[in-house]
């Protein structure tokens, strides 16, 4: 036993079985036996008597309080229901939003075309150099206007009646 061994609870270094320099406890490479607690099992349970009241008649025990299978019953069904109504209002802003989003989408997808059909006769390259002024298509862009406000409009108005069935 003259050999050096780690302390198990500093980790340094001694011999075996002299107490040890870093926390004063027995040098072994293990903790003691008393020291390594034992897991409860589902069969080492016991149930522990009531608690008895002292001389003053106050127990050490609190209140016990009457819940019922309706008390559990009733609260889970409260809880279900709030669940439920949470539920449905996510529901309905992440309808409202995606809703937005594809109409917005949709209307920005028609304008855009008809914008571009607008400034394709122009050539800006042969007017700017024959000193014309070259105009686009006015009709194609009011028209690619209009179709990208009501897209504006009609897609506010989908988000906005989504959410107010949220509520």
């Amino acid at each position: 036993m003259n050999s050096l061994v780690k302390c198990w609870k500093c980790e340094t270094l001694g011999r075996a079985g002299e107490t040890c320099k870093g926390c004063l406890n027995p040098v072994s490479e293990y903790p003691p036996a008393d020291s390594r607690k034992k897991k409860p099992s589902l069969g080492s349970f016991v149930p522990q008597e009531p608690a008895e009241s002292d001389s003053a008649g106050s127990s050490q025990r609190p209140a016990k309080t009457n819940i019922t299978v309706a008390h559990v019953r009733d609260a889970n069904l409260e809880l279900l229901e709030q669940i439920a109504a949470n539920t449905k209002k996510t529901k309905h802003a992440v309808r409202a939003f995606v809703r937005f989003l594809f109409i917005q989408l949709t209307f920005t997808t028609l304008a855009v075309p008809l914008y571009n059909m607008a400034f394709a006769g122009t050539n800006t390259v042969a007017c700017a150099l024959a000193e014309k002024s070259c105009e686009p298509n006015t009709y194609l862009v009011v028209a690619a206007g209009m179709v990208w406000l009501a897209g504006v409009y009609l897609s506010s108005q989908a988000g906005w009646s989504e959410l107010r069935k949220s509520d």
